[in-house]
């Protein structure tokens, strides 16, 4: 867009740039969810909580997924700035402890430039 001459501060553009990484349907409810995702290598709560204001401006409602070397973390934006950018651990009964555990050990190698 901005080749084609908007400017950068074009609220257009800046909500675009902001957009979420993936939109998750659900098979069963069909609804569709708007998920971004970020790499911290320790959670820091200050910059969970700045990522969350951000996207809530123009995308309400969305999910935040943090992956750090420690663990991931998933939460809705608007428990996230509720709750000061404490964010809460990924628990799904689809993605069991041992296979979470087995793509932090990837990302553990790929930080470490195994």
């Amino acid at each position: 867009m901005i080749q084609q001459g908007y400017a950068e501060n074009n609220p257009m553009v800046e909500t675009l740039r902001t957009a979420p990484d993936f939109a998750v349907i659900n098979r069963e409810t069909r609804r569709v969810e708007l998920i971004e995702v970020k790499y911290q290598r320790t959670l820091n709560q200050e910059y969970t909580l700045k990522a969350a204001i951000r996207m809530s401006q123009s995308w309400n409602s969305s999910y935040l997924f943090i992956a750090t070397l420690d663990g991931f973390y998933l939460d809705e934006i608007t428990n996230i700035i509720k709750n000061d950018g404490k964010i809460t651990p990924l628990s799904n009964p689809h993605i069991t402890v041992d296979l979470q555990n087995n793509y932090l050990q990837i990302l553990r190698n790929f930080e470490q430039g195994n």
